[in-house]
């Protein structure tokens, strides 16, 4: 439950490869697919060589065995046989969006407008150890199981045995501040809750349904959300 950011980070990159390899079975109907995390970190190679069908490999060591191998044509049969090209051009984009947002968030000098936002409020976007200890212990945050709903997937619940001032607490969370790529499904948060005059409440199963009326050519667009429906 309590990860030091080194471990979360790393357990991020093996949840990204499993979820690549596993798009990659399915996409070439495979049983079995290989999947590589390249590093430059050695120590880390060694401490986790393989986990869920992802293995781990240093950089210098891949391209040696491509040096020394006897195959004439290890390019092609790296993208033919290891990763076919959506998945290529695919895991490319990932590559590049995660070192812009990496950039972006460790860079003040390139932080977007977009971010604005979330980063000029009186929640910092890292806390350290300590300051979450002490909030935790003083009930001004909050240590419970992330639950993403079923009806919106950017709204989710934290339910926690105490904090806050409360023997029991049932936090919602929403998108709207930024800080939803935080943590995955099931996954133990610290919350902080927010005043009463900001509080809002679940949007729930919401859709747009475009109509026709039959008396005329008009179309009008009605907004539902559970069950109620209004134009």
């Amino acid at each position: 439950d309590d990860m030091s950011m080194s471990d979360r980070s790393q357990n991020a990159l093996f949840r990204a490869g499993r979820l690549l390899r596993q798009y990659r079975i399915n996409a070439a109907n495979k049983s079995s697919s290989q999947f590589l995390i390249l590093s430059v970190d050695r120590d880390f190679v060694r401490r986790f060589p393989h986990e869920d069908g992802v293995q781990t490999l240093m950089m210098e060591d891949l391209l040696e065995k491509i040096y020394q191998s006897n195959h004439g044509e290890d390019t092609d049969r790296i993208q033919d046989h290891w990763m076919d090209e959506e998945t290529f051009v695919r895991a490319k984009k990932i590559a590049i969006r995660c070192q812009e947002d990496y950039n972006l968030r460790n860079d003040p000098t390139r932080r977007s407008k977009s971010l604005a936002s979330a980063l000029n409020t009186d929640i910092e976007e890292y806390w350290t150890e300590e300051r979450v200890q002490e909030g935790l212990h003083n009930k001004n945050l909050v240590k419970g199981r992330l639950t993403v709903t079923k009806e919106n997937i950017k709204e989710a619940v934290v339910l926690s045995s105490g904090g806050a001032g409360a023997d029991q607490a049932s936090l919602f969370i929403n998108q709207t501040r930024g800080y939803f790529n935080r943590a995955f499904h099931q996954d133990v948060v610290i919350v902080q809750m927010l005043p009463k005059e900001k509080w809002t409440s679940p949007l729930g199963k919401r859709r747009l349904i475009h109509v026709q009326s039959e008396d005329n050519d008009d179309s009008t667009i009605n907004d539902t959300e559970d069950g109620a429906q209004s134009e």
